[in-house]
């Protein structure tokens, strides 16, 4: 039971590090879609 629980946990924990990564680099593309946008305004 106990191999099992922590099977489980290092899955759901690498899941989790996956989501964070996906969610970091998605923050990453929106901040620099926005710094983009921002400098385009500024040019205009």
């Amino acid at each position: 039971k106990s191999r099992i629980k922590t099977i489980l946990i290092t899955f759901f924990v690498g899941m989790i590090k996956k989501e964070f990564v996906l969610l970091r680099t998605i923050i990453n593309l929106i901040l620099q879609d926005s710094q983009k946008v921002a400098s385009r305004i500024s040019r205009v």
